[in-house]
């Protein structure tokens, strides 16, 4: 997986951009996130989770599992046919206020990024977004 950390001002551009190369374009809005839930909550809403859309079997506030948020997005990325390009807006903020739960989601989304890559002409590109104000983290 590949990560890349833009401005939150070049986000409409650059999604825009990633469309015309013929990305699936998917944003994940963690701004006011303060728990694993509420990150559940972010995710079903902004990216690809597969079933969980359609039937959501799992109750996302209870029990949390990164489990279940690892196998749905999982499931559906690789049900794509085109590269996948995730915009994380608000990651500088949760890598501040919560690192544990920002280290967690990293660590599940490059997770699937690693199980995707065994799919035939899949693709999945992160992009994490700061504010111009806010120094790059590593």
């Amino acid at each position: 997986m590949e990560t890349r950390i833009v401005s939150i001002a070049a986000v409409p551009k650059l999604k825009s951009n990633l469309v015309a190369q013929g990305f699936n374009v998917y944003e994940l809005n963690t701004i006011g996130v303060y728990n694993q839930a509420s990150f559940f909550e972010a995710a079903l809403a902004g990216l690809p989770m597969g079933d969980a859309i359609k039937k959501t079997p799992i109750d996302w506030r209870f029990p949390q599992n990164w489990s279940a948020f690892n196998d749905f997005l999982w499931q559906s990325i690789t049900e794509q046919q085109t590269p996948v390009a995730i915009v994380w807006i608000g990651s500088a903020e949760l890598q501040h206020n919560n690192p544990e739960l920002y280290n967690s989601a990293i660590d599940a989304i490059t997770d699937v990024a690693v199980g995707s890559s065994e799919a035939e002409n899949l693709s999945l590109i992160l992009f994490l977004t700061r504010s111009e104000s806010e120094p790059i983290q590593k």
